[in-house]
């Protein structure tokens, strides 16, 4: 946490409101008095908003509002003021002593969310690097490790971030470049796959490669993928080992460990060999993902606890043992799916 300077303040607070971004959150101390937070950028990677303490307020922060804001910053007999306009008739300012940012990284490879159904392993991926992107993008090199930014350009790569993890395509906010074909070249060629290697060697010299983006896509289904998927997921993992884990107060650390030791004594007893957060159990192998809240509550823009959920594959075809997310590859006897709490 540091120190801001006005000038500095403005600059985020104007990044913030260009972005329409703005969020107003606050808690209140045991003078009367308020710590107000402003999020700058909160992702599963990074916790980064700006703190005024020991602030009062006059008139009122309409949450729900679409209009416009605008800010402006003033040195009062009250001490330092940052005046809010929303839209042309609501105004409210804040009065505090000074301001901070406060932004620390969190390690996020066992992070899971699935809001598309199918495909789950590769738009987890893309969801997971196209995290590192953002942070990147707004925070710059202090926030990413030379692993991380080796593996952004992926999402440079269309047939890659063809899997995107929301209802909408990712094409608008990614250009397709030299660099993210050369990525996905590197990594084919470390896993060993010549036939992927061969076909994007054919795609960067397409010049219609918006239609073979969706051939290439359908081809990273083929369980001849596994490999080549399994070692960009060790290499995310090893690029977030560096970041430590989030805590929590309140007691939800010591929650979040009793739940994972909880399912590790679950799975150890229905048979399953392994250790958290991967099981093995005969054809079937199971990836537990967790959801994590923000470390901050009153950042939370979304009302969910810590959750657990399960990424189920299952292979029929006589081995005994399987690559990563087998499952959920394309061919006979292969089977794929989501499980929430409860399994």
């Amino acid at each position: 946490m540091w120190q801001l300077e006005d000038f500095e303040l403005k600059q985020y607070l104007d990044e913030i409101v260009s972005c329409d971004a703005f969020e107003l959150h606050k808690t209140e101390l045991e003078n009367g008095r308020y710590e107000f937070y402003i999020p700058y950028m909160m992702n599963d990677a990074l916790e980064c908003y700006l703190i005024l303490t020991n602030g009062t307020m006059t008139g009122t922060y309409d949450s729900k509002s679409k209009a416009e804001i605008s800010v402006e910053l003033l040195d009062t007999d009250q001490g330092p003021a940052a005046i809010f306009r929303q839209g042309d008739h609501s105004v409210f300012t804040i009065w505090y002593e000074e301001c901070f940012c406060e932004q620390k990284c969190y390690r996020y490879d066992q992070i899971g969310h699935f809001w598309v159904e199918g495909e789950e392993h590769w738009r987890r991926l893309v969801y997971i690097i196209g995290t590192i992107c953002d942070k990147f993008r707004y925070m710059g090199e202090s926030v990413c490790n030379e692993k991380e930014q080796v593996l952004m350009s992926l999402m440079e790569f269309g047939p890659f971030r063809y899997y995107s993890p929301i209802h909408e395509s990712l094409d608008p906010y990614y250009d397709e470049t030299e660099d993210g074909i050369a990525c996905m070249k590197r990594l084919a060629e470390e896993a060993d796959d010549l036939e992927f290697l061969r076909l994007i060697r054919l795609y960067e010299l397409t010049p219609f490669k918006g239609q073979m983006a969706g051939y290439l896509a359908k081809v990273m289904q083929s369980s001849k993928r596994n490999r080549l998927y399994q070692l960009i997921y060790e290499k995310v993992a090893e690029a977030a080992s560096v970041y430590p884990e989030r805590t929590y107060p309140d007691g939800l650390h010591e929650t979040i460990h009793r739940k994972r030791v909880e399912v590790q004594k679950k799975m150890i007893s229905d048979g399953y060999t392994g250790t958290y957060p991967l099981f093995c159990k005969e054809n079937r192998q199971v990836l537990v993902m967790e959801e994590h809240p923000f470390t901050i509550s009153e950042l939370e823009y979304e009302n969910y606890g810590f959750k657990i959920q399960y990424m189920i594959s299952e292979v029929d075809d006589g081995k005994k043992e399987y690559l990563l997310n087998a499952g959920f590859f394309a061919g006979k006897g292969r089977r794929g799916w989501i499980e929430k709490e409860g399994l």
